[in-house]
């Protein structure tokens, strides 16, 4: 068993904003893109350390990489949930304790900066009410075609 149990904190399903979806359910949905009606979902990408390319579409274990990656799971990353290696959509989870098992095997994309206590506080249904980017706004780009999403994230 890996302690803290649980040892990350999930969010981001859609389905979340249904009361009709069961519990049960929830950190099973993905973003559904409204123009398409299918899923929109965004490739495995890991840099390794030291590295000046990302390994795209393998985990590092199915790519041989052996070393560790440039962003790794210390307590307080931030990360993309995926049921399957080019799968992941819009839940992501924060990592409640170091965990280098997952290493090379899911995209950290940040860290918790300020209010890990908060973070540690959360309970199954809570709600997110506001996220705020520091840095790498300039990172977050829209499809071409792809109107910017007026409503804030929940």
């Amino acid at each position: 068993m890996t302690s803290p149990d649980p040892f990350v904190a999930q969010g981001g399903d859609p389905q979340s904003k249904d009361p009709n979806i069961p519990t049960s359910q929830l950190g099973t949905g993905g973003y559904i893109d409204p123009a398409t009606g299918l899923p929109r979902e965004i490739p495995l990408e890991i840099l390794p350390a030291g590295a000046d390319e990302p390994v795209y579409g393998k985990t590092f274990p199915e790519a041989q990489i052996t070393g560790a990656p440039e962003l790794n799971h210390r307590r307080g990353a931030i990360a993309m949930a995926r049921s399957g290696v080019n799968t992941a959509s819009a839940q992501f989870y924060i990592t409640l304790a170091d965990l280098a098992f997952l290493d090379g095997n899911y995209a950290v994309f940040g860290y918790v900066t300020d209010g890990m206590d908060t973070v540690d506080d959360i309970q199954l249904g809570d709600a997110i009410s506001s996220v705020t980017v520091t840095a790498g706004a300039n990172n977050l780009v829209q499809p071409e075609g792809a109107a910017a999403e007026t409503e804030p994230a929940e």
